[in-house]
């Protein structure tokens, strides 16, 4: 999918702080003004939020790419087992992407992954294609390149993904609950978050292998977590299945010694619960709760 290349100063400045500091509070500070600035953005000028060709009759080898991965489930790197459960969650979402996430409009889609990058990196930049480029360079180890950009604007980029890489998993999947409070986005686009922290996560140093129904019974956790929750006032049920995330662990992994999920693979974990909740409740993917206020499309202003 493509997108404005071109990031203005004044998209990547005012984030001195939280470049400067590591601390998580700075971080969450950062991101949550990004967010703001994106949806400030939408909501009085749609085409330069997006910058991408859907707004003409072109459509570019970049959108054809990011429809292709929108609407396509991955196992983020792990292997499920031979359990025909957690078989069956992996088909049952990558039915679910390709009919109810990858089906939505082009503009909608690009919208809800650039509030994800405005949550990790903490900047409303709009150039997505050229940011995604810089961070995956980032990850790989490798020296992104960044044509159009100046040396500085490309650094803060650097450091934003650098700090996102080495933040606690705590941090990250508290973050993600947060904003399900603050936003309350819809189960799409919770889809689409997941999917881009899979892409933004650390390098696994080897296959993670399920045994058995092993990562089924992981996603029931979640779920149960989901479902026993009790929301207060300032927050929403979907929160929970973030913050269920938190000090999740396998056994079966290193010779029965306990050991936290990486980020890639809990966020895969993520995405099956999100589609299994769907299914379990035989619920629209419109809506991420029964809440009232519940903001029911993809991509758009909560």
């Amino acid at each position: 999918m493509s997108a404005s290349t071109d990031t203005t100063e004044e998209d990547l400045s005012n984030d001195d702080s939280a470049n400067d500091n590591d601390s998580a509070s700075d971080y969450d500070d950062a991101a949550e003004m990004a967010i703001r600035k994106i949806y400030k953005s939408q909501n009085s000028s749609a085409d330069t939020v997006v910058g991408n060709s859907s707004t003409t009759d072109s459509v570019t080898d970049s959108d054809v790419s990011q429809d292709i991965e929108d609407s396509t489930y991955e196992s983020a790197g792990s292997q499920s087992g031979t359990g025909t459960r957690s078989s069956g969650m992996r088909a049952q979402a990558a039915n679910y992407r390709e009919n109810e996430v990858g089906n939505q409009p082009r503009r909608k889609r690009l919208v809800t992954r650039l509030k994800t990058w405005a949550l990790v990196l903490g900047v409303a930049s709009f150039g997505y294609t050229l940011i995604k480029a810089i961070a995956e360079a980032v990850i790989a180890g490798q020296t992104p390149k960044a044509p159009g950009l100046s040396q500085q604007e490309k650094d803060k980029i650097v450091d934003r993904v650098k700090l996102w890489l080495k933040l606690p998993e705590k941090v990250v999947w508290t973050q993600m609950a947060d904003y399900c409070d603050s936003f309350n986005p819809s189960w799409q686009a919770q889809i689409l978050m997941v999917d881009t922290i899979k892409d933004l996560s650390p390098l696994l140093t080897e296959i993670w292998t399920w045994r058995d129904d092993d990562l089924a019974l992981a996603v029931d956790k979640v779920v149960d977590a989901y479902g026993q929750f009790q929301p207060a006032k300032n927050q929403h049920q979907t929160s929970a299945i973030y913050r269920s995330l938190i000090g999740l662990t396998y056994d079966g992994y290193t010779k029965g010694m306990p050991v936290a999920l990486p980020r890639v693979i809990a966020a895969d974990v993520a995405e099956l619960a999100i589609v299994e909740i769907l299914h379990r409740n035989k619920t629209s993917m419109g809506g991420g709760n029964t809440d009232t206020d519940e903001d029911t499309d993809l991509g758009t202003l909560p």
